[in-house]
């Protein structure tokens, strides 16, 4: 049996869309789950090692005075775009709580994930609006995506955006003027991070022709609609305007470091077959330690379109198909975060697939509720996501705050970078330590540690911070070292010149 949204069974259908139940729980669900979170905003510490470059480059702005660009370490970074950096920056200018200001944003944005995975559910099943509230419950009892929204990470941001985009193509495809909202997230998450949603978007309807009915909609009549082409040109000006401005205005290899090395490198095919990952990989990425909810949505996706008798929604399991290939081959660092950009797609199938099984979708719900309870729940608390702060994090905060208390304008910052458990993080050097000013980092054998101390060493006198074996490695190379300050698993020193 198939449930279809066509002819007499939309008239079937009509009172269930029509009625006001559904879309009050989906709200009453949103409000009571994201609320639920908000006390553990400024609870714990740094969980994520990029929190801390986020950290570095929002503050960068005011230490530079500079915010049509953004710094890394001190120096111009083409790497990610400004949007959320910016409102961090913007935050942390009003005094707010460090920690607050950083996760504030990625926490708002959680609260559009939720909205926009009611508003895809809507649009998977538009005659039943009891999906949405029971892929909310699911989409809430990820631990990942509750991690994410209560940290400095960009991943909230880029999930809402694109989930944002890939619902309105599936709602323009009936109502173009959804384009134009389309077209919105699809900027608006370019500038937060990248252009996931150009690229969902994209292939959505690259993969249309899945839909082999005789009367579907062809990309040939998609492309005569004056709505679709204003929006396409919205989001494709859109997209390229930052990294063009950037390459224009500070560096010509923007454009290449921010789309050519951040996405399209990442993501190119290795060439080399041992490098090809393996089954036990792509579920680590693609589950990423969620199986009850990841497995159970991925089966859903699969039977989607066949479940609904709806065609054109074959692109969406072809989309995840495509992304585990991509993951397969990939060349570049690939993460299991990544596959946050899927989990609202896997939900609302799951959800949506539940709701058609029961005569009425409330059962469906109910089910869906339950599911979401056994994968963990909708509420986390802080020990479920492990935001308390370790132990070196507070050891090298309070030693890098120290040594850029210390730093002289005419002393070089140089810091020991060797692999092992304390080993210091740059961009949280860089925010305490720096003092706007660029810094050296040590690294690599004998060769490399020479290179880098000659290239401190020649503009004058140098302070740094190392452990004591890392100071142990270098020390051979200095001339005139001095320990200033002796701190837990750190040493403060300061060296004239080079042997």
């Amino acid at each position: 049996m198939s449930i279809t949204h066509q002819d007499g069974n939309w008239a079937e259908h009509g009172a269930t869309a029509r009625c006001w139940s559904p879309w009050a729980v989906t709200a009453l669900v949103i409000v009571l789950v994201w609320a639920a979170q908000i006390h553990l905003l400024p609870v714990g510490g740094y969980h994520f090692y990029d929190e801390f470059h986020t950290l570095d480059r929002s503050s960068a702005f005011a230490t530079h005075d500079d915010w049509l660009v953004v710094h890394s370490m001190q120096e111009e970074s083409f790497r990610k775009p400004p949007l959320q950096y910016w409102i961090t920056a913007g935050l942390l200018e009003t005094g707010l709580n460090e920690l607050v200001a950083l996760r504030l944003p990625s926490l708002i944005f959680s609260l559009g994930c939720l909205l926009a995975v009611a508003l895809l559910a809507v649009a998977v099943l538009p005659w039943n609006a009891w999906a949405a509230p029971g892929a909310v419950l699911l989409f809430a009892s990820s631990g990942m995506y509750w991690e994410h929204a209560l940290s400095a990470m960009l991943d909230s941001g880029a999930v809402f955006f694109s989930t944002l985009a890939l619902a309105a193509t599936l709602l323009a495809l009936e109502r173009p003027r959804w384009w134009y909202v389309a077209a919105a997230a699809i900027v608006l998450g370019a500038l937060q991070k990248a252009p996931i949603g150009l690229v969902m978007a994209g292939l959505f309807l690259a993969f249309l022709p899945l839909d082999r009915r005789p009367d579907r909609l062809r990309l040939r009549d998609l492309s005569a609609n004056r709505h679709f082409r204003i929006a396409l040109w919205i989001a494709l000006v859109g997209t390229l305007a930052w990294p063009l401005f950037q390459s224009l205005a500070y560096s010509g290899a923007a454009v290449e470091e921010f789309i050519g090395k951040q996405m399209l490198q990442r993501f190119t095919p290795t060439d080399k077959a041992a490098e090809i990952r393996s089954a036990q990989d792509l579920y680590r990425l693609l589950i990423g330690g969620e199986p009850l909810l990841r497995l159970a949505g991925i089966a859903a996706l699969i039977w989607l379109p066949w479940r609904l008798d709806r065609p054109e929604l074959r692109p969406l399991p072809a989309l995840l198909g495509l992304y585990a290939l991509a993951l397969l081959l990939a060349g570049g660092h690939v993460t299991p975060r990544y596959s946050l950009i899927f989990l609202p797609i896997l939900v609302v199938a799951l959800s949506t697939v539940l709701v058609t099984l029961a005569r009425r979708g409330w059962p469906g719900m109910v089910a869906a509720a339950a599911i979401a309870v056994t994968a963990g729940g909708p509420v986390k608390t802080a020990a479920d996501l492990d935001l308390s702060l370790s132990a070196n994090n507070h050891q090298q905060t309070e030693a890098l705050s120290r040594l850029g208390g210390q730093l002289d304008p005419e002393e070089a910052l140089v810091l020991c970078l060797f692999d092992g458990p304390d080993r210091i993080i740059p961009a949280l050097a860089s925010h305490l330590a720096a003092n706007g000013r660029p810094f050296h980092r040590i690294t690599g054998g004998a060769r490399s540690i020479r290179e880098h101390l000659a290239a401190a060493a020649s503009t004058g006198p140098m302070r740094g911070l190392c452990s004591a074996s890392d100071l142990d490695r270098i020390s051979p190379y200095l001339d005139g070292l001095e320990i200033v300050e002796s701190l837990p698993d750190y040493l403060i020193w300061t060296a004239k010149s080079l042997h």
